[in-house]
């Protein structure tokens, strides 16, 4: 039986990856102590899992190319070479690494359906922690995202045709000829001049080959595609560049011996043998792997830090696995009160409590400019915001993962909570949801079953929403 850790909080404290930047764009750990390598949850320097890195002397490059910090966005997955201290929650970044997964033409908007995005034949799974940005005045949430768009994201991927968005940015309206996209993956299929990444048919024949091996391409190669030149009458994208990525099998490079704190969602896992994929880099478990919490089974499709070191036949061993708990509550409300010696603050009568890797972000309203160092103590009671949040009956209010402020829409004075259906009080017309009581009573159709997942909109009063026609089951 595998030890287990202790505590659900201990799951968020979190550092990452130890590697650094190669030419191919693939990360080894060269020159620096530390690497971690996650998502961007804030800054005033640059929160990482949990981690405040100091970038006063920092190198940043995004997509190859020498950058600022002020570049970085909230959700983009960097990686971050440098020294992380003792105390396991601050560390100075040498150098800030983003790369983009894939940036192009959305074929599909499958958010209704299957909360997905189909961008260059990428199945792009969006969550409820999904930052979203748009240069598009017309589309302002994901939902609005229009075939033909050309959109970027950053995310976790093994190269397989699956992200898991944490970035989400719209560029433009329309392709226009002579832009450039990007996507990276494995290839599969391959031709003497074709291959596919995900569902997306590549003709390479006129193409530069930068890194491949033998320069000759292969199936199970891991490399980034460019183009500028845009689709063939076939539907396939004519590539100017192809490019090995990493070591070739995925996007990272890792020395032996060297130290990782790795994030991903969990494939192929196998009780069996005790071990599973986490972004293209085999894991295995042993007698010792702690888990935090250790009150979570391990599944695919789980999020989660393995905390380990790489051995010699290129398998990590897993001396950790930190299990992050996803949101699955939203809340649209008012704050009623913070707390900034407790990290906390109330919405709807409920304790939200703020943890080192809930993202914090700002929106511009008539009262201010958006703060990009948006964190608690910039909330006041009344301002409006926009919670991911997790919820369960054993914990005392919610756990935040993300929090937005934000104007309410046309000032009114509506919250919202989608989440699931907690508790049915017959007697009184009232159900809760995620623990939020619901006056139901002037809904004579509304009839939700205890676990229905539902979006209630209405109006606060006396520690009641009470419910509006535009609820509704899901």
């Amino acid at each position: 039986m595998l030890k287990q850790g202790k505590k659900i909080i201990a799951l968020i404290l979190v550092a990452f990856l130890l590697l650094s930047c190669s030419e191919g764009g693939g990360i080894t750990g060269t020159g620096f102590d530390d690497q971690t390598v996650g998502v961007i949850t804030g800054f005033g320097s640059v929160f990482v899992n949990g981690i405040k890195f100091e970038t006063t002397n920092s190198k940043v490059t995004l997509d190859g190319v020498e950058g600022i910090e002020s570049q970085l966005k909230l959700g983009m997955v960097v990686n971050i070479l440098g020294t992380i201290n003792a105390d396991g929650i601050t560390g100075i970044a040498g150098h800030i690494i983003f790369s983009t997964d894939v940036e192009g033409i959305v074929l599909a908007n499958n958010v209704a359906t299957s909360a997905s995005l189909n961008i260059l034949g990428q199945t792009i799974h969006v969550g409820a922690e999904t930052q979203f940005e748009s240069r598009v005045a017309s589309v302002t949430r994901v939902e609005q995202v229009q075939a033909g768009n050309i959109v970027a994201v950053s995310g976790f991927s093994s190269g397989d045709g699956n992200i898991n968005a944490t970035w989400i940015e719209v560029k433009s309206a329309a392709y226009n000829a002579a832009d450039e996209v990007a996507i990276t993956g494995i290839i599969k299929e391959a031709t003497s001049s074709t291959f596919k990444i995900g569902e997306l048919w590549v003709r390479y024949d006129n193409a530069t080959l930068s890194g491949i091996p033998n320069n000759t391409i292969v199936n199970g190669l891991f490399v980034e595609v460019k183009s500028k030149q845009g689709f063939n009458a076939e539907n396939e994208l004519l590539a100017t560049e192809v490019k090995l990525e990493g070591d070739g099998t995925k996007k990272y490079i890792i020395d032996e011996g060297q130290k990782i704190k790795l994030e991903g969602f969990v494939s192929d896992y196998s009780s069996t043998t005790e071990s599973f994929m986490l972004n293209g880099q085999k894991i295995q478990l042993t007698t010792t792997t702690e888990f935090e919490p250790d009150t979570v089974a391990l599944q695919n499709g789980m999020k989660i830090v393995a905390d380990g070191t790489l051995g010699s036949d290129g398998v990590m061993n897993a001396k950790k696995i930190e299990i992050r708990i996803e949101s699955n509550t939203k809340i649209s409300a008012y704050i009623e009160s913070v707390d900034t010696s407790s990290n906390t603050f109330m919405v709807l009568g409920s304790l939200v409590t703020i943890i080192p890797t809930t993202t914090f972000s700002d929106e511009e309203d008539d009262d201010h400019a958006p703060i990009r160092q948006m964190n608690l103590g910039e909330l006041a009671v009344d301002d409006f915001v926009e919670l991911s949040v997790f919820y369960a009956s054993s914990v005392a209010g919610f756990v935040a993962t993300r929090v937005e402020r934000d104007d309410p829409e046309d000032g009114a004075l509506i919250v919202s909570v989608e989440g699931d259906v907690s508790n049915i009080i017959i007697a009184n017309m009232e159900i809760e949801v995620s623990g939020i009581p619901i006056d139901i009573s002037q809904l004579s159709e509304f009839k939700p079953q205890l676990g229905d997942r539902v979006e209630i909109e209405g109006v606060y009063n006396n520690q009641v929403i009470i419910a509006n026609a535009e609820s509704e089951i899901e």
